[in-house]
C-alpha cells in the first residue's frame, strides 16, 4: 500500500499545474526570507507614477514610511486616514512617504485618479505587475498593507503600523 501512495504522490507532483504552484510557493518563500527587519536598510529606487526618479538614500535625514498598498485592497484603504493624517501633521517636521502600488497594468488610470483624489501627493511605484510587482519581491510582500517606518539614519525602525501607532512612532523618530 505505501508503494502505490508514493507512486500516485510523485505523479501528482509531477503534473504541471501542481509544478508550477510549487514553484510559486517556493518562491514566494524566498522573498518572505528576504523581508527586511528592524535595524536594516532598504534600497529603493524607481520611477514614480508621475515621471519623477525617487531614491530612499537622498531622503537621509527624514522619516519615510514605505507603504505597500493597492487601490483594490479592502484593509488598505480603511488605513489611508491615518496615513494622511500622520502626513499633514508632520510632513512639513520632515515625515516623508513612499506608496508601492500593486496594482495592475489595466487599474493604472484608476490608480493615477484615486492617488490624486484622495490628495496623496508622495511618490507612488508602480509597475503595473500586481503581486509580481519587482519591490514587493525583492522585499518578500505577501499580504497588503505592508509598511516599514524607516528612521532618519535610513534604517528600518518598524513595521507594520497602523492607526494612531504610527503618528506615535513617527513623533518618536522626529523627536517631536
Amino acid at each position: 500500500m505505501p508503494f502505490i501512495m508514493t507512486r500516485a504522490l510523485i505523479e501528482i507532483v509531477n503534473e504541471p499545474e501542481v509544478q508550477k504552484a510549487i514553484t510559486e510557493l517556493v518562491e514566494d518563500l524566498k522573498g518572505e526570507l528576504n523581508r527586511p527587519g528592524v535595524g536594516e536598510v532598504m534600497e529603493l529606487k524607481f520611477t514614480s507614477l508621475a515621471g519623477k526618479e525617487i531614491d530612499l538614500a537622498d531622503m537621509k535625514g527624514k522619516v519615510v514610511l514605505i507603504d505597500f498598498w493597492a487601490t483594490w485592497c479592502g484593509p488598505c484603504i480603511a488605513e489611508l486616514p491615518n496615513v494622511l493624517k500622520a502626513y499633514e501633521a508632520h510632513h512639513d517636521k520632515g515625515f516623508e512617504i513612499i506608496g508601492i502600488s500593486l496594482d495592475n497594468a489595466k487599474d493604472e488610470a484608476k490608480l493615477k485618479s484615486f492617488v490624486k483624489n484622495k490628495n496623496m501627493s508622495w511618490p507612488q511605484a508602480f509597475d503595473g505587475k500586481g503581486w509580481g510587482n519587482a519591490l514587493a519581491k525583492k522585499y518578500g510582500i505577501t499580504s497588503i498593507p505592508a509598511t516599514f517606518l524607516v528612521g532618519k539614519d535610513g534604517k528600518i525602525v518598524s513595521s507594520n503600523l497602523r492607526g494612531p501607532a504610527l503618528s506615535s512612532a513617527v513623533k518618536k523618530e522626529l523627536d517631536l
